[in-house]
């Protein structure tokens, strides 16, 4: 395949599995737990729900999360009872999601649906799909993806080449200073 790294299926193992092309893990949480700064957690093509593939934390490393497929082919699925990502670790921009299409998460007290950043933490997500995030939301804050808490300040987060459809709430929300989105389709 041609990607190093860390690699998560859906059929490997947390227990015996070594996290390499022919021995995956099975949860990306603990793929993101054991990645090293700098490495990438490569996820082969399935629908990732439950616990370990939602609620995920990024845990403050400079990693990259992607599918290998591409983000028809690879899931994050909250079934309406999940949110996706909560960054609150000091992440940065090198801190990358990638290639994951992120569906039916819902916000968990104030946070986003799909993913929220927190004030001392930044994210760069490229060419993802968010769709029917946002269920149940019934809070002014809910939203698909949510940069910042209450602060102005605090690290810089990118939204580059994404698809938003058929979401249920606002879809970014932020209260940084310091964040962009670009080249992103956003449809009902």
């Amino acid at each position: 395949l041609g990607l190093s790294g860390i690699y998560v299926s859906n059929s490997g193992s947390d227990a015996n599995g070594d996290g390499s092309l022919n021995n995956p893990y099975k949860t990306i949480q603990f793929g993101i737990n054991v990645a090293s700064n700098g490495q990438s957690v490569n996820l082969f093509p399935g629908t990732y729900s439950g616990p370990g593939n939602t609620n995920l934390s990024m845990q403050g490393k400079n990693i990259v999360l992607q599918s290998i497929g591409g983000p028809f082919q690879t899931a994050i699925d909250g079934f309406g009872t999940a949110s996706g990502f909560l960054l609150n670790s000091g992440e940065t921009v090198s801190t990358v999601i990638r290639g994951l299409t992120i569906k039916n998460c819902v916000p968990t007290s104030k946070t986003g649906s799909a993913i929220f950043v927190e004030d001392n933490s930044g994210i760069s997500v490229r060419k993802c799909i968010f769709k029917n995030n946002g269920l149940g939301a019934s809070s002014s804050f809910a939203s698909v993806i949510k940069l910042g808490d209450n602060q102005t300040s605090g690290p810089q987060s990118a939204i580059d080449s994404c698809i938003f459809y058929q979401n249920t709430s606002a879809l970014i929300h932020s209260t940084k200073k310091s964040w962009y989105a670009r080249y992103c389709l956003f449809q009902e």
